[in-house]
């Protein structure tokens, strides 16, 4: 695809968004379907209590990890901690995770490396 008709696509989806009251981005919701849950204003994501230092060991070691088992116990680590810092600081943790992660794909993208097998 040309760039020229990438951007037109891109514009021309952006224009129906608008349309239809979406801003671009937002994920569509099934005709009555709940709406998500928001989290409470005072609460307080587990990110935002490490330094950026932290939070970036933190993904290395995830994404470092061999097994399922062990990214669970890097997680289950690292929300006792968060949840320490937020008791020592007097804050209140959101009790359920917002955005990030890769999602609940684990299709290939257009342009990631050519399959072994092929």
């Amino acid at each position: 695809m040309t760039r020229a008709r990438i951007f037109w696509s891109s514009a021309v989806a952006a224009a129906l968004l608008a349309i239809a009251g979406l801003p671009a981005g937002a994920p569509a919701q099934e005709e009555g379907a709940a709406p998500p849950a928001a989290q409470p204003a005072d609460c307080v994501r587990g990110r935002d209590l490490m330094t950026e230092e932290e939070w970036s060991a933190h993904r290395a070691a995830v994404k470092a990890a061999t097994s399922d088992e062990a990214r669970d116990k890097i997680r289950r680590e690292n929300r006792e901690l968060v949840r320490k810092r937020a008791a020592e600081q007097k804050k209140k943790l959101c009790e359920t995770m917002q955005g990030g992660g890769q999602g609940p794909g684990g299709g290939k993208a257009p342009g990631g490396p050519p399959d072994a097998d092929q």
